[in-house]
C-alpha cells in the first residue's frame, strides 16, 4: 500500500507517528513482521497499525477511545480494501487490554503511541506507563512469548522495563524515540 494517502484531521487529540520514525521501526523489525498479530494501542489515526498490514502482517487490533479518530481508521480500513483484516476498539488501552485478555486474544507486536503526558518523569505521581503496560500484557497474556511492544515517547525519557523484560533497542529521531522491549533479563 506504499504511498497511499490516509484519511486523517487536523486535531489537538491525535499525534500521528510521524513517517521517518515509522520507517525506521518498521525497516528494524524486517521481514519478522509477515503474517503477526498486531496490537495498536493509542492509534490515533491508525499510521503504525496500517503500516503493519501494509508490510505483510495478518491482522491489527486498533484501540482508540478518541470516536471521531477511530471512525476515520475505520475508513483508512475499507479505502485501503483491508477492512477484514483490522478491528477497532473504540474503549480505553486498560479496558481493552482486560477484554482482549479475557477473549484469548494473542499478539505478536504491541505498538503503543499514548500522550506524551503519559510518560511525564519518574517524579510524577502517575505510574511509570512502560512498567505498567509490561505488566498488564504479561498479566493479560495478550503477548505472544517472542513477542514484542515498542513505546513511542519523547526522546529525552528513558523507559525502564518491568521485571522479565528487558530492553531490547531505543531507536531515536530527533524528539522522538521508540523503545523496544522484549522479554527476558539481561
Amino acid at each position: 500500500m506504499k504511498g497511499r494517502k490516509l484519511a486523517t484531521r487536523k486535531t489537538s487529540r491525535v499525534r500521528p507517528t510521524a513517517e521517518k520514525v515509522r520507517q525506521s521501526l518498521f525497516n528494524v523489525l524486517g521481514d519478522w513482521i509477515e503474517d503477526k498479530e498486531v496490537l495498536d494501542l493509542f492509534a490515533g489515526f491508525g499510521t503504525l497499525g496500517l503500516e503493519a498490514l501494509s508490510r505483510g502482517a495478518a491482522e491489527a487490533v486498533f484501540v482508540e477511545n478518541h470516536l471521531p479518530a477511530a471512525r476515520l481508521i475505520v475508513a483508512n480500513l475499507r479505502d485501503l480494501g483491508i477492512g477484514n483484516r483490522g478491528r477497532v476498539i473504540t474503549l480505553t488501552w486498560e479496558t481493552a487490554l482486560r477484554i482482549l485478555g479475557r477473549s484469548g486474544r494473542v499478539f505478536d507486536l504491541i505498538l503503543a503511541d499514548p500522550p506524551y503526558s503519559y510518560l511525564e518523569p519518574e517524579e510524577s505521581v502517575r505510574p511509570d506507563f512502560g512498567q505498567k503496560l509490561l505488566f498488564l500484557a504479561d498479566r493479560y497474556s495478550i503477548l505472544s512469548q517472542e513477542g514484542i511492544v515498542v513505546i513511542e515517547h519523547f526522546s529525552g525519557r528513558h523507559l525502564v522495563p518491568c521485571p522479565g523484560w528487558r530492553m531490547s533497542r531505543r531507536i531515536k529521531h530527533g524528539q522522538t524515540a521508540l523503545t523496544v522491549f522484549i522479554r527476558g533479563n539481561e
